[in-house]
């Protein structure tokens, strides 16, 4: 993916970005590429809407995400001597959704079944729900539990029927695990119960959440 301008009165580069598919709350790499051979040359940065960081300085390489989905312009203005050179290229930015599947056993091995878990959005990652459960699923009769097609994203995972959550752990595969962090709360957004905190990223991979619990 590469916007390029060329002009012999200009500064003569272009903008590289190292993945063609660029997911949002996911690392993309862009720098200015150099076409010609000189010295000298300063450049700044608009990576454009819901950019984090929003601007820089430099030739790069530089690390942003984007928040948002959606075609994002990203423009460098080159300054060289007296000569002032803009150059822009638009990243499409896509949710790439993830899936989370977990596990709840008993603390003597045996399979929950009927154990309903829910989702919340946590937007302002303040550990408390924003709104109203985006996905709400119950074990099966083999403790298993499956959250399909989640955007990436901070939210909150609930277990209820007044289990008592133990140990919340994460075994992922393929060495690039989706599932990041486990804060559990007990009895919360309310009594019965319990809450772990999860980053959900890139859809490229499943995580698996194994849960330990005991019941009344």
């Amino acid at each position: 993916m590469e916007g390029s301008l060329r002009n012999p009165f200009f500064v003569d580069f272009s903008i590289s970005v190292d993945d063609d598919t660029v997911c949002y709350f996911t690392d993309v790499t862009l720098e200015a590429v150099l076409n010609e051979d000189i010295e000298g040359v300063t450049y700044e940065w608009d990576f454009g809407v819901d950019a984090d960081p929003p601007t820089a300085t430099g030739i790069g390489p530089h690390v942003v995400q984007y928040a948002t989905t959606g075609s994002k312009t990203v423009s460098v203005t080159a300054f060289y001597e007296s000569t002032e050179t803009v150059e822009e290229t638009i990243i499409t930015v896509s949710s790439c959704p993830g899936s989370i599947v977990g596990t709840i056993f008993s603390d003597l091995a045996v399979a929950l079944s009927g154990i309903t878990v829910r989702l919340y959005e946590d937007f302002d990652e303040n550990g408390i729900v924003d709104g109203a459960p985006v996905r709400t699923v119950s074990s099966n009769v083999s403790g298993v539990w499956v959250m399909a097609s989640v955007p990436p994203g901070h939210y909150i995972a609930t277990v209820l029927n007044n289990i008592t959550v133990i140990s919340v752990t994460d075994d992922g595969t393929a060495g690039l695990d989706p599932i990041d962090t486990f804060t559990i709360v007990p009895d919360y957004p309310s009594v019965g119960q319990e809450s772990f905190s999860i980053e959900v990223r890139t859809g490229l991979v499943n995580g698996f959440i194994n849960i330990i619990a005991t019941q009344p």
